[in-house]
């Protein structure tokens, strides 16, 4: 009878051995779980609500665009179905947050502003042809294209583009939230900047001459992919070709090539700061930016194995280059970029598990929700003329990772699966699973066979 068990396990011990090899050959190691990534969530969220101010805004600097990203917040995690409430619309009564997303959005409005727009070299960006462009910005501040940016990416997804906006002195009030996103979408194609070497850019404001920047062109071109999002992420809005053509030629410029000043082979793939030199201050959130432009502007713009590569080779750095430990805004930028081309399904980029890494460090917070201590952000080509990241937008950027909020890709067709060579099957991981269990099974049998020989049964 010992013979006979030790030989039932040695044909367990075959079978977990194979079972191991198989699932180490398909699965990363042991990341936050589903359990935690939900407990944190729920913790930021409840800390993000309480921070809101009487007026509905969040935070006190640059309070549209912050207001902008926590309403962001708010809206997908009404409708997300896995880690949210999995609601049709944020609007709907039975969501918790309803009323201050609502506050949110209008003080958003509340700080609207029209311009005239016209017809630029590149093309016409007045796609309803009012001569209007709407932008958004905070009082005393010149930050408008990406405060507009962001703004726009939180009108977009309410889901609601026929409701009406009900703030008395905006000079939007009474327009749907349709009609504001198409005016904000118009003047970010009017203000993106038509000649030298900031082509197809944008800088702080629109059509800075002689300035554009890629932290400042990746909001703007965040807005314009929630504008074009089928629903419930965006208004499925249609874009002016010229906006993108003309991304294009910024992608070429600001992506750091061999030949470029200031060219090292550690930045090679990656995003400078501004037009004035590509390989200048090239660190991963602004690669992040680069991958989502490029899957925005369409065609063969720049080189996207280059950027990957760019990501692969400082995915250990810390901060500027890096990501670690909890640059939460780069992990923001780096998830749109790997989401839109592709990386998600697995989440794996040459052998990073990118999204379980990220879950890992978002996961650890403090105690009563909030998240901290991730690194300034600038406004200028120099970068100590930076401000602090507020707990506030710290937190906002850790959820929206956390939830994967980003721009969906556009819609294609499925791609056929490959097919074996003839007369060489081919095996599903279940196969495998199966294939391991008759295995074990022969195995066990030989092995009694065996024993009741040696025993004289």
């Amino acid at each position: 009878m010992r013979r006979k068990t030790s030989g039932i396990w040695r044909g367990l011990l075959a079978v977990s051995l194979l079972l191991g090899l198989t699932l180490s050959l398909t699965v990363p190691a042991q990341a936050a779980t589903e359990g935690e990534i939900q407990t944190a969530i729920d913790a930021g969220l409840v800390w993000l609500v309480a921070q809101q101010n009487a007026d509905g805004s969040w935070g006190d600097y640059n309070p549209v665009g912050v207001t902008a990203f926590a309403v962001k917040k708010l809206e997908h995690h009404a409708v997300d179905d896995k880690y949210g409430y999995g609601l049709d619309s944020p609007y709907d009564p039975a969501y918790p947050y309803v009323s201050n997303l609502t506050a949110g959005l209008n003080y958003i409005f509340a700080n609207a502003y029209t311009m005239p727009i016209s017809p630029q070299p590149a093309g016409d960006p007045d796609t309803n042809g009012n001569g209007i462009g709407v932008y958004f910005s905070s009082p005393g501040e010149t930050h408008q294209v990406y405060e507009t940016g962001v703004a726009l990416m939180a009108i977009a997804e309410s889901t609601a583009p026929d409701r009406v906006v009900d703030v008395p002195g905006s000079p939007v009030n009474g327009w749907t939230y349709y009609e504001v996103a198409e005016d904000a979408m118009n003047y970010l194609a009017f203000g993106q900047n038509d000649a030298g070497d900031e082509r197809g850019g944008w800088g702080y404001y629109e059509n800075s001459v002689g300035y554009s920047c890629n932290s400042n062109s990746g909001y703007a071109v965040l807005g314009f992919q929630y504008a074009q999002a089928a629903p419930p992420e965006g208004f499925a809005m249609p874009i002016p070709q010229f906006v993108k053509d003309e991304l294009c030629i910024w992608i070429e410029h600001i992506q750091c090539d061999p030949g470029d000043p200031g060219y090292t082979a550690d930045r090679d793939g990656g995003s400078g700061y501004y037009n004035g030199s590509p390989c200048y201050w090239v660190n991963v959130l602004k690669t992040g930016n680069l991958l989502k432009e490029m899957e925005f502007a369409g065609g063969d713009c720049g080189r996207q194995q280059a950027a990957i590569d760019y990501l692969v080779g400082h995915w250990g750095d810390n901060a500027d280059p890096g990501w670690r430990p909890n640059h939460y805004q780069a992990m923001y930028t780096v998830t749109k970029g790997l989401v839109a081309n592709g990386y998600i399904d697995p989440a794996v980029i040459d052998g990073i598990y990118w999204q379980d890494d990220f879950d890992d460090a978002i996961v650890t917070q403090q105690a009563d929700g909030h998240w901290s201590d991730c690194p300034r952000y600038c406004w200028d080509t120099v970068p100590g003329d930076c401000e602090p990241a507020t707990d506030i937008l710290c937190t906002a950027w850790a959820l929206l990772t956390l939830e994967k909020a980003v721009p969906p890709p556009p819609e294609e067709p499925p791609e056929e699966p490959p097919q074996a060579p003839p007369g060489i099957p081919t095996l599903s991981y279940w196969g495998i699973i199966a294939m391991a269990a008759v295995f074990a099974g022969l195995l066990g049998w030989s092995v009694r066979r065996r024993t009741s020989g040696a025993d004289g049964r």
